[in-house]
């Protein structure tokens, strides 16, 4: 049987700078590499072959090419890192967005924070005035225990 470092090597088509995983990808693109009993993700696990193990860490990339394996394209980092690189990079999908799920522009008018995530004012002020309504719906009761709307 092969060493797991050339079983992965037949599976990397190398570019001029980057490294491209040519096996199995999971959902966002990042190649997948089995060098034992395991599914692991494959750029981590040619960067802990090369420069030992990330522990608690996460394996970024600096091409910012999901696909790419080049170990010098690789570093260690935390969450911050790797959401600051992203919206550095421009691949925010939600910072992206200029417009809500309705079609309101997200303005700095029509934009209430809610700790880093942004809700839709228009979108607010509707839901409370459904909500309202239905929680004030005109009722009369008949002597039975069922209410019944008069609208």
């Amino acid at each position: 049987m092969k060493d797991p470092i050339e079983r992965f090597m037949d599976k990397v088509f190398k570019t001029s700078s980057c490294w491209i995983w040519i096996a199995a990808f999971n959902h966002g693109g990042y190649g997948l590499f089995r060098p034992k009993d395991k599914m692991v993700s494959a750029h981590r696990w040619i960067y802990e072959y090369t420069n030992g193990p990330l522990n608690e860490l996460m394996c970024l990339h600096k091409c910012n090419n999901t696909s790419c394996v080049n170990p010098d394209h690789l570093y260690a980092g935390n969450q911050f890192n790797n959401m600051d690189d992203c919206v550095k990079s421009g691949r925010n999908l939600n910072l992206n967005k200029t417009h809500c799920p309705m079609g309101h522009e997200y303005s700095n008018e029509n934009v209430r924070m809610s700790g880093t995530r942004r809700n839709c004012r228009i979108c607010g002020k509707q839901s409370e005035r459904k909500s309202f309504y239905y929680k004030n719906k005109p009722t009369i009761s008949i002597g039975t225990r069922e209410k019944i709307n008069i609208n």
